[in-house]
C-alpha cells in the first residue's frame, strides 16, 4: 500500500482482524480501511458496528481512526450515524479526536450538503475550543461549510487572534487559511485605515517632486490626519506580526497580504522586509512570492523601492521568475536608481537566452517611458538590437520602439527614419509590420518622411506575396493613409495593391480590401463610403500600452490561488469591501464581564478589552476557559471541561450562570485544585 499498489483485493481478510485486541494490529487495520473505504464502501458498511464500538475505545488514537474510517465511507445511508459520531467526538477530551472530528465535517458536507444546518451547529460548538491544535482544523471546516456565517466568529475573534502564534508546526499551513478568514472578517467589521489612500497619493507626488525623498518617507511625513484604528483592528495587526518570522513562506505571504489590506501605510515597511526575506526560499515558493509582490507593486509602486537590489535576476532563476523580477524592477524604478537599473538591464541584454533578452527589451521600453531622462539611451540600445541575429529579439526591439513613438512621436523622428530604411534587413514578421506602420503612421505629414514612406511601400509591394498576413495588413493600412494625403502619387500604388490583396489566399485580407475598395474609389466611381475614409483611416487612437515583461492580468486577492493562475479558481471568494460606517464592536463584547474585568485590571495594567468568557449561558455548553487568556492552563481547562459540562459550574465567579470568570485572572491554589479535580473527573468519566 505504501508503494501505491492496489491492495483492495485483501479487504475481507484485513477486515476480519478489526476486532483484534492488540493495539498495533487495530491501528494497521484502520490505516488500511482509511485508504480503501472509498473504493469498497459496501463492504466497509458491514463493519459499521465495530467502528461505532471503537468510538468509545480507551485509546484516543483508535477513536480518531474509527471516525476517519466512518467519514470515509461514501454512502448516504450512514450519514446520520456519521453526524452523531462527529457530534460525540467534537466533545471528546482528547484534542487529537476533536481534530479528527473537524476533518470529518467537510467530508460529510461533500457527501450530503442538505445536512448543512447540523454541521453548522457542530462547527459552532467546536469554535469554542481553545486548543490551537484543534482550532486550525475547525477554521478549515468553517471555510468550506459556512464561510458566510461571520456571526459565528464575533465572540471568538479575539481568541483566534491571540492563538495565531501558538499553532504547531503542522498547523502553520492552516494558519494561512485562518489568516485569510480573519482578513475577510476584518474587511467587514473595520473601516479602512484613515488617511491611507490619501497618504499613498501624496507619497507618490512628493517622491516625484523630491527624488531624494522616498515615497514611504513622504507618506509618513505628510500632514494627513492621524490614523484611527479600532482596538480589535490593532489587536489583529499586532497578533499577526510575529508570524512574519515563520519558516513557512505561505504563512508569511498570508500575513503580508493581511497587512497590505488592513495596516496603515506607515506600518507596511515592517512587513516588506519579511516578504523579501521569505522570497529567498525554494524556487516553487519564490515564484509565488514574486507573483504576489508584483501585484503589490502594481498597486503601490513605492513599496519596495528600498529593496530595489533584491530583485536583480539570478542566473539560476527560471524564465518566469526573471520576467516577474523585471516587471517589479520597472515599477520601483526612480531617478535615484535609474543609472544602476540601466547598467543591470544592459548586462541582461548580452545574455545568450534570447527569450530573456526579449523580456529585458520590454523592461527597457517601460523604463524609457517612465523616465524621460534615460529615454535617449534606451532607444539607442533598442535601435542596435533591431539588427540582432535572433528574429525574436529584433522583432521585440522594433515593436517597443513603435510603442515609444506612439507615445511621443515628435521626439524620435530620426530614430524612425533610420528604422524605416532597415525594412529589408528585418526578418521577423512583427518587426516588419511595425516598420510598415511607421511608414504611414504619426509622422507621415512631413515632406522628407513622406518620400521615404513612399519608397518603403514600393519596396514592400515587390515582395508582397512572401510577407506574413500581419505585415500585409499593415502595408495595406499604411498605403491607404498615404493616399489620403497625396492621392495623385499614391493612387497607382494603391490600385496595384488592391489587385494583389484581392487575389490573396487569406480571407481576412480579401475582406479588408473589399471594404477599402468601396471606401477609396481608385480609378472608379465614388461610393457613399468614400466620405468616411479619413474618419476610418486617420481616426485618433489612444496610445497602446507598452509591452510588459509580466503584467498582472487579474485583480484577485493576494495570496490566493486565483492570483497565481490568473483566473478565478473553484471556491475563490473575493474580499468584501470595507464598511462605510464603523459596525458596533459590542458583538465581540457580548460575553464581556465588566465587574470581573475591573478586578483583574489591577494585576494587568495596560490591557484593554482582553477579558471575555467563551462559555455559553445554556447548561449544555460546559466550556470553562476565557478567550482572552494567553496561558496554557486555559486551553487545558477548556478541553477538559468539554467532557464534563457540570464541572465548570463552580468556577468561583459568584454568579448563578454557567459562564466562566477566571479565564484571565491569576489562578490561586484553590483554582489549581479545582482544575485538577475537573481533569480527574473527566478521566474517570472517559
Amino acid at each position: 500500500m505504501s508503494t501505491g499498489q492496489d491492495v483492495s483485493s485483501f479487504f475481507p481478510s484485513v477486515v476480519m482482524n478489526i476486532g483484534e485486541a492488540t493495539f498495533e494490529v487495530k491501528v494497521l487495520v484502520y490505516i488500511y480501511l482509511v485508504r480503501t473505504a472509498e473504493q469498497k464502501p459496501d463492504e466497509a458498511l458491514l463493519s459499521i458496528n465495530s467502528f461505532q464500538k471503537d468510538l468509545a475505545h480507551a485509546n484516543p488514537r483508535v477513536r480518531a481512526l474509527a471516525l476517519r474510517v466512518m467519514s470515509s465511507i461514501r454512502v448516504n445511508v450512514i450519514v446520520p450515524v456519521v453526524i452523531l459520531a462527529v457530534k460525540k467526538c467534537a466533545l471528546d477530551p482528547s484534542p487529537y479526536v476533536r481534530k479528527s472530528a473537524a476533518h470529518a465535517i467537510p467530508k460529510v458536507f461533500r457527501l450530503d450538503a442538505t445536512r448543512v444546518e447540523e454541521l453548522v451547529e457542530i462547527v459552532e460548538t467546536m469554535l469554542r475550543d481553545s486548543t490551537p491544535f484543534v482550532l486550525s482544523s475547525v477554521v478549515a471546516a468553517f471555510q468550506e461549510v459556512c464561510p458566510d456565517r461571520i456571526d459565528l466568529i464575533h465572540r471568538h475573534f479575539r481568541k483566534m487572534c491571540r492563538m495565531l502564534v501558538d499553532v504547531d508546526e503542522w498547523g502553520q499551513a492552516r494558519s494561512a487559511l485562518r489568516t485569510f478568514l480573519l482578513l475577510s472578517y476584518a474587511r467587514t467589521q473595520f473601516l479602512r485605515p484613515d488617511g491611507a489612500k490619501k497618504a499613498a497619493k501624496k507619497a507618490e507626488k512628493r517622491a516625484r517632486e523630491k527624488p531624494k525623498m522616498s515615497a514611504l518617507e513622504a507618506a509618513t511625513s505628510s500632514s494627513a490626519a492621524p490614523e484611527y484604528l479600532d482596538d480589535d483592528h490593532r489587536l489583529l495587526l499586532k497578533s499577526t506580526r510575529p508570524l512574519l518570522q515563520s519558516q513557512n513562506a505561505g504563512v508569511v505571504m498570508a500575513v503580508g497580504a493581511l497587512h497590505f489590506y488592513l495596516a496603515p501605510i506607515s506600518d507596511i515597511p515592517k512587513v516588506l522586509r519579511a516578504l523579501v526575506f521569505a522570497m529567498r526560499c525554494k524556487p516553487e515558493s519564490q515564484l509565488i512570492m514574486l507573483k504576489n509582490i508584483c501585484a503589490m507593486v502594481a498597486t503601490q509602486a513605492s513599496l519596495f523601492r528600498t529593496h530595489f537590489a533584491a530583485f536583480y535576476v539570478h542566473p539560476a532563476d527560471s524564465l518566469e521568475m526573471r520576467a516577474l523580477k523585471l516587471e517589479i524592477l520597472t515599477h520601483v524604478a526612480t531617478a535615484e536608481n535609474a543609472p544602476a537599473l540601466l547598467r543591470e538591464l544592459q548586462a541582461y541584454l548580452r545574455s545568450s537566452n534570447y527569450e530573456f533578452v526579449a523580456l529585458t527589451i520590454r523592461a527597457v521600453g517601460r523604463c524609457a517611458a517612465i523616465m524621460p531622462q534615460i529615454a535617449a539611451v534606451c532607444v539607442r540600445s533598442l535601435l542596435e538590437l533591431s539588427l540582432h541575429p535572433s528574429e525574436k529579439v529584433a522583432g521585440e526591439a522594433v515593436v517597443v520602439i513603435r510603442a515609444l513613438v506612439q507615445h511621443n512621436p515628435g521626439e524620435h523622428t530620426h530614430i524612425v527614419m533610420r528604422l524605416v530604411r532597415r525594412l529589408e534587413m528585418l526578418l521577423a514578421p512583427a518587426a516588419r509590420a511595425a516598420v510598415a506602420w511607421l511608414a504611414g503612421g504619426e509622422l507621415y505629414h512631413r515632406g522628407k518622411f513622406l518620400e521615404l514612406s513612399l519608397d518603403v511601400v514600393r519596396r514592400a509591394i515587390k515582395n508582397f506575396a512572401s510577407e506574413s498576413d500581419l505585415t500585409k495588413l499593415q502595408i495595406l493600412n499604411s498605403t491607404c493613409k498615404l493616399y489620403v494625403k497625396d492621392p495623385t502619387r499614391v493612387g497607382p500604388l494603391l490600385k496595384h495593391l488592391f489587385d494583389l490583396c484581392a487575389a490573396d489566399p487569406s480571407v481576412d485580407i480579401r475582406d479588408r480590401v473589399r471594404v477599402f475598395k468601396a471606401m477609396f474609389a481608385v480609378g472608379g466611381n465614388a461610393t457613399p463610403l468614400a466620405t468616411l475614409k479619413e474618419k476610418v483611416v486617420l481616426c485618433e487612437k489612444a496610445a497602446p500600452r507598452l509591452p510588459s515583461p509580466a503584467a498582472p492580468t487579474c485583480a484577485h486577492a493576494l495570496g490566493s490561488l486565483s492570483l497565481f493562475v490568473e483566473h478565478a479558481a473553484p471556491g475563490y471568494r473575493p474580499l468584501p469591501p470595507h464598511p462605510l460606517t464603523q459596525p458596533s464592536r459590542a458583538v465581540r463584547e457580548q460575553y464581556y464581564n465588566a465587574a470581573n474585568a475591573s478586578s483583574r485590571d489591577d494585576g494587568r495594567k495596560g490591557r484593554k478589552g482582553g477579558f471575555y468568557s467563551e462559555s455559553e449561558s445554556d447548561s449544555g455548553s460546559g466550556s470553562a476557559s476565557s478567550a482572552g487568556s494567553d496561558s496554557d492552563s486555559d486551553s487545558d481547562s477548556d478541553s477538559d471541561s468539554d467532557s464534563d459540562s457540570d464541572s465548570s459550574s463552580g468556577s468561583g465567579s459568584g454568579s448563578s450562570s454557567d459562564s466562566s470568570s477566571g479565564g484571565d485572572s491569576d489562578s490561586g491554589p484553590s483554582d489549581a485544585g479545582k482544575k485538577g479535580k475537573v481533569k480527574k473527573d473527566a478521566d474517570d468519566s472517559d
